[in-house]
C-alpha cells in the first residue's frame, strides 16, 4: 500500500486509480528518466488509495456514513457540509496502522531524515477537465515522523473539506457533485532546498502557440510565485531547438525561504522582511530581502533553460503532446528538479498561432527591462 518511486515504476497495476493524479504523474515522469544520468524527480513514497481505504475501513461506521452522504448529497447543503466535517474529523482522529508508520519511518531514515512535503493526490486531481489545483491540502517542511503521520491524515481528510464540496458543486452545473466519488492517495516527497523555482508551460501562454514554451521563475521557494506576491522573470523558448526567443527580467527585491519547525532555515540569510505561517503546519514561509547582486539577475541560467526545454519535450512525448503545466525547482548546486506535471487547463492550444519573433534585450547593468505582454516583438 506504500511504495517508493523506484518500486512503483516496476508495478504496472499502480495506475491513477491507485496513486491519484499527482502520484501517477510522478511515477510516469520518473519512469521516463530511469535510464538518464540524473533522475530529476525527488525521492518519494507513494501512499496508495488502498491505504486510504484501509484507514477508512478501520473506523467504525464511517463507510456507512459516507454511503449515506452520497445517497442524499446535493439536496441539503447544510446537512452535506456537516457530514463532510464529521467524516474529516473521524479520519484525523484515528491512529495510523503500525504497518503504515513503519513504512514511513523506513523512508525517512533512508533519506537521512531530510524535510519532506506531504501532498494530496486525489483520483480526480490533475486531470484534463479539472485540475483541482490548490483544492486539497499540502504540507511542506515536515521534519519528523509525527508531523508526517498527522499530515498524511490531514491530506486524506481534506477530501472532505467545504472547499472541495463547493468546487465539485460548481462543475458541470453540479452534476459532478453527485456523480464523482473521489478517493485520496498521498505523496510523501523529499523537499528540494529551492534557490530558484517556477513553472514551465509547454505552450505560449499568451497566444496558445504550441511551438514555444513559456517559463516563469523566481528566486527562492515557489511560494513567492504561487501566491503571486513576487513578480516572476519570464522566458519564451522555441521548442524545436531550445533557442531563447524572449527574456523578461524584472527587478527583484525579495525571495521566499521556508523555516522548518526545528528552527532550521533553508537559507543562511536572515534578512527577514516578513513572515507568515503556512496553513496547518508549524513550518512557515519567510519573505526575505534579496541580496543586491541578485536584484537584476536572471533567476535561471541559460543552461537551466536549455535543460527545461529538453524536459518539456520529453514530457510532451510522454503525455502524447498534451500541453503540460510543469512545476520545477533548482537546488543550491544548480540541479533542476521536476516536482509535478499536470495538463494545462487555463490556456487553449492554438495550432494556427504564428511563431513568436526573437526579441532579446540584454539591457544595461543595474537596469531592468520589459517586453510587450504578448511576447511578440512590436512591429
Amino acid at each position: 500500500m506504500l511504495y517508493t518511486l523506484e518500486e512503483a515504476a516496476l508495478i504496472d497495476t499502480l495506475d491513477a486509480s491507485k496513486l491519484g493524479g499527482k502520484g501517477f504523474n510522478l511515477k510516469l515522469i520518473a519512469s521516463a528518466f530511469v535510464n538518464s544520468q540524473f533522475q530529476p524527480v525527488p525521492n518519494a513514497l507513494l501512499c496508495t488509495t488502498d491505504l486510504y481505504k484501509h484507514h477508512v475501513n478501520s473506523i467504525d461506521g464511517l463507510n456507512s456514513q459516507i454511503a449515506y452522504l452520497y445517497r442524499h448529497i446535493g439536496h441539503n447543503e447544510k446537512n452535506d457540509l456537516q457530514l463532510y466535517k464529521d467524516i474529516s474529523n473521524k479520519i484525523i482522529s484515528k491512529s495510523l496502522s503500525e504497518y503504515c508508520k513503519n513504512k514511513i519511518r523506513t523512508f525517512l531514515k533512508a533519506n537521512d531524515n531530510r524535510p519532506v512535503s506531504v501532498r494530496s493526490s486525489a483520483t480526480v486531481e490533475d486531470g484534463a477537465s479539472a485540475s483541482f489545483a490548490g483544492i486539497f491540502d499540502t504540507f511542506l517542511g515536515q521534519s519528523n515522523e509525527d508531523e508526517v503521520f498527522k499530515s498524511l491524515k490531514k491530506c486524506w481528510a481534506s477530501l472532505w473539506m467545504p472547499n472541495v464540496y463547493f468546487y465539485l458543486k460548481q462543475l458541470n452545473d453540479g452534476k459532478i457533485l453527485t456523480s464523482v466519488k473521489p478517493i485520496m492517495a498521498v505523496v510523501i516527497q523529499v523537499q528540494v532546498d529551492s534557490k530558484a523555482s517556477g513553472v514551465m508551460f509547454t505552450l505560449n501562454v499568451n497566444s496558445g502557440g504550441i511551438t514555444e514554451f513559456t517559463v516563469e521563475s523566481v528566486f527562492g521557494q515557489g511560494e513567492g510565485y504561487v501566491s503571486g506576491s513576487l513578480s516572476a522573470d519570464k522566458y519564451l523558448i522555441r521548442r524545436k531547438d531550445g533557442k531563447l526567443l524572449v527574456r523578461e527580467i524584472v527587478v527583484k527585491e525579495y525571495y521566499y525561504d521556508i523555516i522548518f519547525n526545528n528552527s532550521h532555515s533553508s537559507s543562511n540569510n536572515n534578512n527577514n522582511a516578513n513572515s507568515h505561517n503556512q496553513s496547518n503546519t508549524d513550518s512557515h514561509w519567510v519573505k526575505k530581502q534579496l541580496p543586491d547582486h541578485l536584484k537584476y539577475r536572471s533567476s535561471l541560467t541559460q543552461e537551466q533553460l536549455i535543460i527545461l526545454s529538453n524536459y518539456g519535450n520529453k514530457l510532451l512525448d510522454l503525455y502524447n503532446e498534451i500541453p503540460q503545466d510543469i512545476e520545477f525547482a533548482v537546488d543550491a548546486v544548480g540541479y533542476l528538479y521536476l516536482l509535478q506535471s499536470r495538463p494545462v487547463t487555463s490556456v487553449e492550444p492554438n495550432y494556427d498561432a504564428a511563431e513568436a519573433m526573437e526579441f532579446i534585450n540584454p539591457g544595461k547593468p543595474g537596469e531592468s527591462w520589459k517586453l510587450n505582454e504578448h511576447f511578440i516583438r512590436p512591429q
